[in-house]
């Protein structure tokens, strides 16, 4: 089984990457996949340091922004590193939200023509699940909780949940 965070990061927002790092801080990464260049790649670096590991790039004919309509190269390299990795593992990927759009609906069985029906959030967090007998599973989807909690330390009296 393979248990992916997949992030998507287009470096476009005025978020610090910095919630997406801590988010993923208390999760036993083995590895840290990304985009062959651009923001995504910088975001991979980060999450890859906090865990004291070095990235590993997908090839460029998988990360590609160039894609057409059904293209889920992404998708289909995740995959085949479960298929091939053995066992229990926890990976994350940081992609383009587009590709990372194209990966959901597709485990959804989203049509191409509906997929913007999906959102997927720079910097937000989905949790996807290779199991070998029963394919996709879809855990979390553009989960941002981590992305609207205050920065800064706790002061007496204050809660550090999610403003409105």
């Amino acid at each position: 089984m393979l248990r992916i965070w997949l992030i998507p990061w287009d470096g476009n927002n005025r978020l610090c990457p910095d919630g997406v790092v801590e988010r993923l801080a208390g999760q036993p990464l083995e590895e840290v996949l990304s985009a062959h260049a651009g923001p995504a790649a910088r975001l991979a670096r980060s999450i890859a340091r906090r865990h004291g590991l070095e990235e590993t790039v997908l090839p460029a004919d998988v990360s590609s922004v160039e894609k057409g309509p059904g293209d889920v190269a992404l998708l289909a390299a995740l995959e085949a590193r479960a298929r091939s990795g053995g066992g229990c593992r926890t990976v994350c990927a940081a992609a383009e939200p587009e590709e990372c759009r194209r990966a959901v609906c597709r485990i959804l069985g989203i049509p191409d023509d509906r997929r913007d029906a999906v959102r997927q959030d720079p910097g937000a967090v989905n949790l996807l699940v290779f199991d070998g007998a029963r394919g996709w599973i879809l855990e979390t989807v553009n989960d941002t909780e981590h992305l609207r909690r205050r920065p800064g330390p706790r002061r007496p009296g204050e809660s550090r949940g999610a403003q409105s």
